[in-house]
Formats: C-alpha cells, sequence, structure tokens
C-alpha cells in the first residue's frame, strides 16, 4: 500500500460518492482541483489500526474535507467528514532580547522566526519584539493528536522551554477553524495525560476558535 492507491481510492469517493456526508458536502463546498484533479491536503496511515485518512482541500476555507479508509485486507471508504483546521504552536516573544537571545535560550529548533526591528508582511510595519514559534506537525489533523506531539517535541529540551516561558512568556497556542455546517462545533478535549504534562512544564495554553463555511441543506 502506498499514497497512490490511497489518494485512488479516496479520490473515487469524491468523484463518484457513495456516501451520503459526501454528497451533502459536495453540494455545499467546492473542492481545490489541480490539472482535473483534486488537490491533497495531507494523508495520515495509522498501521496499527489499519486505518487511513485522505484529506481534500475546500475552496476558500480553511479546515478541509477528510475521506476515511480501511487498510486491513484492501482499501475501503469507511466515512467521510470535515476536518477542521487546527494549529497547535508554542510561542515566545520578548522586547527585551534580540533573536539570537531568545534563540539561545534552548537547543529545539524553531520553524518560524523574527528579529526586532524586521518587517511584518507586506506593509511598512516592524516588529517591536522578537519571536519563535515551534509548530512540529503543520499536517492536517486533530488538536489532540497534535498536542501530544507538540509536548513530545517540547519535552526534548525541559529547561530551555521553562527558560523561555519564565523569560518570554512562552505559551502553547491552539488556532481552530470548524466548518459551521449544522452548529455542532465539536470540540477539543484534553484528557489526564495531557493536563500533566502541561503542568510539568508550568505551561498554559490559548483557544481561539473560529466557524466558518455554509450550513447543510
Amino acid at each position: 500500500m502506498d499514497n497512490a492507491e490511497l489518494i485512488a481510492v479516496a479520490t473515487q469517493e469524491i468523484e463518484h460518492p457513495t456516501f451520503g456526508m459526501v454528497e451533502q458536502f459536495l453540494e455545499i463546498h467546492e473542492l481545490v482541483y489541480h490539472a482535473g484533479r483534486p488537490e491533497i491536503a495531507g494523508i495520515t496511515v495509522d498501521d496499527v489500526a489499519k486505518r487511513a485518512i485522505v484529506y481534500f482541500s475546500v475552496k476558500g476555507q480553511a479546515f478541509h474535507f477528510a475521506v476515511q479508509l480501511n487498510t486491513e485486507s484492501e482499501i475501503q471508504v469507511y466515512g467521510a467528514d470535515t476536518e477542521d483546521f487546527c494549529r497547535v504552536s508554542f510561542a515566545a516573544y520578548s522586547e527585551n532580547m534580540s533573536l539570537q537571545q531568545l534563540a539561545g535560550l534552548t537547543n529545539l529548533t524553531p520553524s518560524d522566526s523574527y528579529d526586532k526591528g524586521d518587517k511584518l508582511g507586506i506593509g511598512e510595519m516592524t516588529a517591536n519584539g522578537s519571536s519563535l514559534e515551534f509548530q512540529p506537525n503543520p499536517e492536517p489533523g486533530a488538536a489532540e493528536g497534535k498536542l501530544k506531539k507538540l509536548l513530545t517535541f517540547l519535552e526534548q529540551d525541559v529547561a530551555g522551554v521553562k527558560k523561555l516561558i519564565d523569560e518570554a512568556g512562552g505559551t502553547i497556542e491552539v488556532h481552530a477553524v470548524f466548518h459551521n455546517g449544522n452548529t455542532m462545533l465539536g470540540g477539543i478535549h484534553l484528557d489526564k495525560e495531557d493536563i500533566q504534562r502541561l503542568a510539568a512544564l508550568n505551561l498554559d495554553i490559548d483557544f481561539d476558535l473560529y466557524a466558518a463555511g455554509n450550513s447543510f441543506k
């Protein structure tokens, strides 16, 4: 089994729906297409559970449409649903330290950063401080799984992370965009292990939640 096989089966379901959820969603939203094929936003494979998910990009939206596959004997579709866009990251910011000083507090490699005085975006605005952001898992997926992966990443340098927390207000930021299909947005669950791991790092967590898209007919 390779990704091409997963994509082929998932795309077949998109183009010739057998599940009502696929038909319902395609009535109210369009997928992004390139050269006649739907754009793949990502793929996750669970070898233990013998399952996989293929994520499709939705035109004009941050959230994705997910086709769920069973891979145990042969690849078969067993479901479909919208998958909220979720960004889970650890960020630190200081108006007093340079980027070099900030980065020197940890041996972790940031996924994004800027220095005090750097231009932000395409305008004339410049940064009033320095910032580091760590997002080891930018691929599509649920917030719960992303948080666990982020905590595992941060636990590689507990001392450094605590310095970023104490000296630069380091915090975990969760930005999620749900599909407002029927007003039932779902939620984000922190289990006991998550809470204990956050506490061990002395971390707080901030949630920014949004709803977007068209309602089901």
